[in-house]
Formats: C-alpha cells, sequence, structure tokens
C-alpha cells in the first residue's frame, strides 16, 4: 500500500505579469508544472493552484465538485493579484480549459488559453474519466473493489451529482463565453477526441476576441505532457508576450 499525500500548489515568482495554470479533471499540478517552469524562467509569476480532492482517494474525491473547483480556481487568481501581479493571464487543460473561461467571463484578465476544452460533455462521458482514475487509486490502496460490475455500479450512484453538475457547469460556460473580453487562444491535439477540434473552432468562430487556434499533431489529450509541448510552450510564450502589456 502506498501512502497517498495530497498534491500541493505551485506558486513560481516572477514579474508583475502573472499566470494562472490550471490542471484537468482527476489529474493534477503535474499537468501545468512543466510549463509553469517554463513560462517562470521567462521572468512571469505563475501558479498553479491544487483542486480540492484531486490526487486523492476516490471517497475524498468525490466529497467536491466542478464548484468547488471553479472557487479554487478563482482563488488562485485573486493570490495572483495579491502578489502584485497587474497584468494576469488565465490557461487550462481540459476542465482547467473551461475553469480558465469562466474566470474569463468573470474576472478582468489579460489574456485566456485554452487546450483540450469540449463545449458540451454527457454524463457517461465524465464517468467514463473517473472509473479508470478511481481503479488507479484503488491500485494504489491495494483495494480492487471496481473489479465488479456491483463496484463500478455504486461508483456511478456515487458520482452522479458530480457528473451532472459538470455537464451543467461546461453548458452555462459556453452560454457566456460572448462576456469574454480579454483574446483567447483555442488549442487542440489531432490525436485526441473530435469533440476537441470542433469545439475550438465553433468557439473561434463564434468569439471575435479569438486570436489564435492551432492544431498538434502529435499531441492527445493532455496536451502539456505530449510529443508537441516544446513547441506548444513557446505557442503559449509568445501569445502571452503579444497580450500581457
Amino acid at each position: 500500500m502506498i501512502k497517498i499525500v495530497a498534491p500541493k500548489p505551485v506558486y513560481l515568482n516572477g514579474s508583475n505579469k502573472g499566470v494562472l495554470l490550471l490542471h484537468s479533471f482527476t489529474s493534477t499540478v503535474r499537468d501545468v508544472k512543466a510549463l509553469a517552469e517554463f513560462l517562470n524562467q521567462h521572468n512571469y509569476t505563475c501558479y498553479a493552484p491544487a483542486y480540492q480532492g484531486h490526487g486523492l482517494a476516490i471517497d475524498e474525491f468525490l466529497k467536491y465538485d466542478v464548484d468547488d473547483w471553479f472557487n479554487d480556481a478563482l482563488s488562485g487568481y485573486r493570490y495572483l493579484q495579491q502578489q502584485g501581479c497587474q497584468h494576469i493571464a488565465v490557461l487550462g487543460v481540459s476542465l482547467g480549459g473551461i475553469l480558465s473561461l469562466r474566470i474569463a467571463e468573470q474576472c478582468e484578465i489579460s489574456a485566456c488559453i485554452t487546450m483540450s476544452v469540449a463545449s458540451e460533455r454527457p454524463v457517461d462521458a465524465i464517468f467514463n474519466r473517473i472509473v479508470p482514475y478511481a481503479k488507479y487509486m484503488e491500485h494504489l490502496a491495494g483495494e480492487n473493489h471496481l473489479e465488479t460490475l456491483e463496484g463500478l455500479e455504486c461508483l456511478k450512484q456515487k458520482s452522479a451529482h458530480l457528473t451532472e453538475n459538470f455537464s451543467n457547469f461546461i453548458y452555462q460556460t459556453m452560454d457566456q463565453v460572448q462576456k469574454i473580453k480579454a483574446p483567447i487562444a483555442l488549442l487542440y491535439g489531432k490525436l485526441d477526441a473530435p469533440i476537441y477540434q470542433q469545439s475550438a473552432e465553433h468557439l473561434y468562430q463564434q468569439l471575435p476576441q479569438a486570436k489564435l487556434i492551432k492544431e498538434y499533431p502529435n499531441t492527445g489529450h493532455l496536451m502539456t505532457l505530449g510529443a508537441d509541448k516544446q513547441q506548444l510552450h513557446q505557442d503559449i510564450l509568445n501569445f502571452l508576450d503579444e497580450n500581457l502589456t
């Protein structure tokens, strides 16, 4: 049995230009740590909050839902303000991208970068993201309850509040994107499911403030860990340099 420790946020001090980096669903700050370090080398102050419950056992994970994680992200934005950042960009992967859009709708930011964002996700698709996470955390704990149909059905019932709220949160966020005033970059991996390319193209056509849309040919869903990550890092840096002035 492996002892599970809650992930810690990443904070890297730089200039008065801040970047809030938001990780994906069922993952941790490891998604964005290397990107934060790269941007910090170019004098950006970077903060990646650790969402409540993420990186912990499934029962702990399910104590929270997307509203809690949005509050974690919002607290991260305020933290950068408290550190003296006068210009703040927000970027995120998957769930982090959705949270980035929601922050851009509600807060004053200088740029928004989304990676692997879907404009809609049904409840079943969200549950299918939870299952491998739950199995992995069980494996670390030396358990195997989810190897049975009964175990999976129990998990589905326990996670119903989360999957429903998450699906609605995406819909509500997409319904309000016209409120965003900051320039937006929409990035996706060619190896990811088609919904992510379709969503990026839809948002690009819908939003006049969308300044960049780009596909990464050797990249799947976790773009920051993909084969094109060096090019991705450089593109993100260029977009920030152009828009955080």
